[in-house]
Parts: structure tokens; C-alpha cells; sequence
């Protein structure tokens, strides 16, 4: 099920993910689902894995995505990525 929280501040969508993660742990069936986790930046997954890991003992199970990959993923729709994407071709004209 996709979740959406709005927030200013990191550590305010950092609390709620965790809870929604602790809730989502409590059901039998949830060892062997893999939660998927939409990110802006490698730096904030590294954090959301050390954060996820100090407050629950672990961090496993959680695919972390840029918006990109999870929306070609989910639609199949291509989208535009650092891996996909082309170079900018800057045309010059001299005279």
C-alpha cells in the first residue's frame, strides 16, 4: 500500500516511516515482504539504514528506490534516469 506524509523536516517523515515500519513488522506474513521505501538521495537511504538499524536492531528487507525506477517499475512507463538517460548534445555554430 502506498503511504504519503508531507513534511519540512527530515526527521519528522523519518519518525512516521519507522512507526508505519514497526506496525507493518507486527503481522506474521511481513518476514518475507519487502518494503519499499522511495528516496531523494543515496545519502538519505544510508541514513534511513542506520537510523532503521539503531532503532529496531536491524535494517533488512527494505528495497530503498529513487521516484524514477518505482514509477518505471510500477507503470512501465520509461522514465528518465542517470542510467537511461542520454548525454546533453550542445550543438555549436561557428561563422
Amino acid at each position: 500500500m502506498l503511504h504519503t506524509i508531507y513534511s519540512n523536516y527530515f526527521e519528522v517523515l523519518e519518525a512516521c516511516l519507522v512507526e508505519n515500519l514497526k506496525a507493518e513488522a507486527c503481522r506474521p506474513d511481513a518476514v518475507f515482504e519487502t518494503q519499499e521505501i522511495i528516496i531523494p538521495s543515496l545519502a538519505a537511504a544510508d541514513r534511513l539504514r542506520l537510523d532503521i538499524a539503531a532503532q529496531t536492531g536491524i535494517c533488512c528487507g527494505y528495497e530503498f528506490e529513487f521516484i524514477g525506477a518505482w514509477f518505471e517499475k510500477m507503470t512501465g512507463v520509461e522514465s528518465a534516469n542517470e542510467h537511461t538517460s542520454q548525454s546533453m548534445v550542445w550543438p555549436l555554430w561557428t561563422t
